[in-house]
């Protein structure tokens, strides 16, 4: 009889020993990483915000407007929020396509100071079992003249965020060179 109390007194030591402690958190410290892709402008150049500085050759020309671009984001913690911020240019409201779709995702688009517009795309949070850990976003711009700039933002679910350094669309005949 005194075995049997040992035992659980023993078991219910560890129990409660075990139960005590909270599960180790991850401390996530990794940034999203941030991958524009000009499709349909030649070579369909691709600019990535884990590249090395800010490349002198951040632009991709079109044959005409709107251009066409896609934007990937990736993180291994899930990625909360991504925005594209257009300036002296607009997105093309019925050229948005954003994976994975609702209800798992949800965006808007608003008229920023200036002539900018924002992008602006958010993620479910990570729940039992389900963790999103990247974003596909398609996208057509309209320059308001001969060319407009791309600014593109991600943050994970721990606040790490991750700018992509300002990219240019363009028109093929523009002096400027581009990739």
């Amino acid at each position: 009889m005194s075995g049997k109390r040992l035992a659980l007194g023993a078991l219910a030591a560890l129990w409660i020993a075990g139960c005590g402690q909270p599960a180790p958190k991850i401390v996530d410290k990794t940034p999203p990483k941030i991958v524009l892709t000009a499709l349909g402008a030649p070579g369909n150049p691709v600019f990535a915000s884990d590249e090395n500085g800010e490349p002198n050759d951040g632009c991709a020309k079109f044959r005409s407007f709107p251009g066409r671009w896609a934007m990937s984001v990736g993180d291994s913690g899930g990625v909360a929020v991504a925005t594209v911020r257009v300036v002296a240019g607009r997105i093309v409201k019925e050229s948005v396509i954003i994976a994975p779709d609702t209800p798992e995702s949800s965006w808007s688009i608003t008229p920023a100071e200036g002539l900018s517009e924002v992008l602006m795309i958010r993620l479910q949070p990570p729940r039992p079992g389900v963790v999103r850990t990247g974003l596909l976003a398609m996208f057509s711009i309209a320059p308001r003249s001969r060319s407009a700039s791309i600014v593109a933002t991600a943050w994970d679910f721990a606040n790490n965020v991750e700018h992509l350094y300002q990219v240019d669309t363009r028109l093929s005949d523009d002096p400027v060179g581009c990739r």
